[in-house]
């Protein structure tokens, strides 16, 4: 009988052993190809004001016991190249010109609290190997990286894109015989794709035109003023000038509260109507200021004289009022 019981007893015990074996899996790691995207239609004004930002995958997925044991798990990731680099810093490169750049900074985390540049490396460890998986939180499984790019970058429009070159390391404490560590090492590498489309887009300063008070409408004096752009580097352009809201579809019109309208219009310096299509609209090879300059700082100048209709019957007393648009053509 005594016997018999011991042989019972280990053949649970062992029964045990293979069920918990099941749930077991081999610590291992792989090291594949990993992307991020930056965005695609960054107008060049933020590329140069604000810092852009992804959370890039690194391409490195890790594997291992779901029994926790205390032990060194490491992971490490030598950033060994940046196919666009100057030095150490990393930076995105314009295929569409093959002339501009923008640097940018590689994190461990999304604060990004410590930068890495080329030739740096990031180590992420853990005491237990259950606790090292938990930071592998990307989309794809994988360890996140966090790209920014640097402010200052005044940039043509086009696709920006970079290749990182990661050198991987790995020591994980998988579950042994006896429930020992078993120290498990390896290394490989990975590429990560990085790109941003940066688009073209404009900053125009436009200010109101007033002409003030008369009593007739033949004594409103001109108004000459001035529009100023700066438009992303390389890009040249047309400006075009609204019919504004109240169009009599020969002339600009201001509309008063009660309904009435005062008729004036817009011209070019050639006294040519300034408007929305074909020639009536403003070539930026042919600004007042600084024509034909594409440098994505110098700010070109469009003269124009407002002038209400003088040959016009005189409306009714009010506030006139009309609302131009200005817009770019690329």
């Amino acid at each position: 009988m005594s016997l018999l019981k011991n042989l019972g007893r280990l053949l649970l015990a062992g029964m045990f052993m293979a069920s918990a074996a099941t749930t077991w899996a081999a610590a291992a790691c792989q090291a594949s190809n990993g992307t991020g995207s930056l965005g695609t239609t960054i107008s060049s004004f933020s590329v140069y004001n604000a810092q852009q930002s992804t959370t890039a995958t690194s391409g490195i997925k890790c594997t291992g016991s779901l029994v926790s044991l205390l032990g060194t798990n490491v992971v490490t990731v030598t950033i060994a190249n940046s196919a666009n680099k100057t030095g150490t810093q990393a930076r995105l490169l314009n295929t569409t010109t093959g002339a501009d750049y923008v640097p940018y900074i590689i994190c461990k985390d999304s604060s990004c609290g410590t930068v890495y540049n080329v030739g740096s490396s990031i180590t992420w460890s853990s005491t237990s190997l259950l606790g090292l998986l938990g930071l592998f939180n990307n989309s794809d499984g994988s360890l996140p990286l966090y790209i920014r790019t640097m402010t200052g970058a005044r940039v043509a429009a086009g696709n920006y894109t970079d290749t990182l070159t990661l050198n991987w390391t790995w020591q994980l404490c998988d579950l042994g015989v006896g429930g020992l560590c078993l120290v498990i090492t390896g290394s490989g590498t990975s590429t990560v794709g990085l790109s941003m489309g940066v688009v073209n887009d404009c900053v125009l300063t436009a200010p109101n035109v007033l002409f003030g008070v008369a009593p007739l409408a033949n004594g409103f004096a001109d108004v000459n003023q001035v529009v100023q752009v700066v438009c992303t580097k390389g890009a040249s352009y047309t400006v075009g000038m609204s019919n504004g809201n109240n169009w009599s579809g020969t002339v600009r019109q201001m509309k008063s509260t009660a309904g009435g309208f005062l008729q004036y219009d817009i011209y070019k310096p050639d006294s040519t109507r300034w408007g929305p299509t074909g020639t009536d609209r403003r070539s930026s090879s042919a600004a007042d200021a600084n024509a034909g300059t594409y440098d994505g700082v110098t700010t070109q100048g469009y003269n124009y004289r407002a002038s209400v209709i003088q040959t016009q019957t005189t409306p009714a007393t009010g506030a006139y009022t009309d609302l131009i648009t200005l817009d770019i053509l690329f």
